[in-house]
């Protein structure tokens, strides 16, 4: 029988088109997915998408279930959270969006303030680059999200809760002939564009935790966010230039979060946990 989680992933290749972005944006491996779709397919008796230079195009059918499966998911997501909300004990369950970098310092202070002020709520975490994040609480996918610059959107409340500052940083006193960085995110390229006398060759990879293990290791500079540096390696990185480049770490949310006594006391222990 198809549940909830089934229609969420169709949807979610059915959007993206892509497989292996599907697969990040669901945090599961891609042959996971794959062997997933397959065994839907199988159980539907029906061909869901085709593969083109396009990527994956819905089949008639395909068009059909996703036209179905999005009111669907809907409905229910709003149904769980009225059942859950409750006006004099703050109970409720909200979907949160964070990139797992930002998570790695973010999520044990919210978690902390939570477990202390309102144990009744609850979060269904989702991780991904910021865009993305920004995209699903567009689509009411997410209740709310921490956001790094987003822009500006007339549907949602963006509120600034902290500035985080883009180095470049090294094991001390040795000298690198690599530069790490992680190219996807695009404060990392613009520093990099502005800060001379950087290594030529480099390493590339899209974890800011990989990217730290291998700093740690000696294997070269390292480009990190300030407060993500502190967190997976305190005491043992050094910036090697004072110039960073800033980013605004932004709590993002639609209005309606802001209607009920559960919704405003999540928004406020966010803030109050990062602030």
């Amino acid at each position: 029988m198809i549940n909830q989680s089934d229609l969420k992933w169709f949807s979610e290749i059915a959007v993206t088109k892509h497989m292996t972005r599907a697969s990040e944006r669901l945090g599961i491996s891609q042959p996971a997915l794959s062997h997933w779709l397959k065994n839907l397919e199988h159980q539907l008796q029906r061909s869901l998408f085709i593969r083109s230079r396009r990527g994956m195009e819905l089949t008639i059918f395909g068009e059909r279930l996703l036209e179905k499966s999005q009111s669907l998911i809907q409905s229910w997501d709003d149904f769980m959270q009225e059942i859950e909300s409750d006006e004099t004990q703050l109970r409720g369950r909200f979907h949160f969006g964070i990139h797992e970098s930002v998570a790695l310092f973010a999520l044990p202070k919210i978690y902390n303030r939570l477990s202390e002020q309102t144990p009744g709520l609850k979060l269904s975490l989702r991780h991904g680059l910021s865009r993305y994040m920004l995209e699903e609480v567009v689509s009411k996918k997410l209740d709310l999200a921490l956001v790094v610059n987003p822009s500006p959107n007339p549907g949602l409340i963006i509120r600034e809760l902290y500035r985080d500052h883009i180095k470049v940083y090294s094991l001390k006193k040795k000298v690198q002939s690599r530069l790490i960085l992680n190219p996807s995110i695009l404060q990392s390229n613009e520093l990099v564009g502005k800060l001379k006398d950087l290594p030529q060759e480099r390493i590339e990879t899209s974890s800011f935790e990989v990217a730290a293990h291998l700093a740690l290791a000696g294997e070269g500079l390292v480009v990190l966010p300030q407060r993500v540096a502190e967190a997976l390696a305190p005491g043992k990185l050094f910036p090697v230039s004072a110039f960073s480049i800033i980013d605004r770490h932004c709590l993002v949310y639609r209005q309606r979060m802001r209607e009920t006594p559960a919704g405003r006391a999540l928004i406020q222990v966010i803030r109050d946990s990062l602030n």
